[in-house]
């Protein structure tokens, strides 16, 4: 029985490192016994590697509840992609920003992404609602944009601002 002792860290770092004695264990102790990491790191390790799959499973689960939801509400294939489009969008800016900076995808970011992705949801519905509200007057295409951002921009601002500091 051995007991290592380090530093606090990720679930990707303690899997490195466990990797690694697990690889030094296997040529130097082959055929003498069995050498199998326990405890609390291979633990925390397999209980993140669980969390990270589930919430990856789920943010996929979303995205097709969102365009199954947004395709009946608005029945129109176009806009319901173009409705997923907008909301993917941020957490994939938000994600590559992570990967550009260094930061690992761990449970916070998943969460952060979460929040993200509900924000971009609530501004998706009030700015289609009230595009939908403006061509059901009839008013041309470009004309109910412009009325949408004119009318519904300062709602969609203010909702964005409150949900990113109450989440912050």
């Amino acid at each position: 029985r051995m007991t290592l002792v380090g530093t606090m860290a990720s679930a990707q770092e303690v899997k490195r490192v466990l990797h690694k004695i697990n690889g030094v264990a296997k040529r130097h102790f082959a055929g003498l016994g069995e050498v199998k990491p326990a405890g609390y790191p291979p633990l925390y390790v397999k209980i993140i590697d669980h969390v990270m799959d589930s919430q990856t499973q789920g943010f996929f689960i979303a995205i097709g509840l969102i365009f199954l939801l947004m395709l009946c509400w608005l029945r129109s294939i176009r806009l319901a992609a173009i409705s997923v489009v907008v909301n993917v969008l941020p957490v994939t800016v938000m994600l590559g920003v992570m990967f550009f900076i260094g930061q690992t995808l761990d449970i916070a970011s998943c969460t952060i992404a979460a929040i993200v992705l509900g924000v971009s949801i609530d501004d998706t519905i009030h700015f289609l609602s009230r595009y939908r509200l403006e061509r059901a007057r009839n008013v041309p295409r470009e004309e109910a944009v412009r009325l949408t951002i004119s009318e519904a921009g300062l709602g969609i601002l203010r909702t964005s601002i409150i949900l990113t500091l109450g989440f912050g």
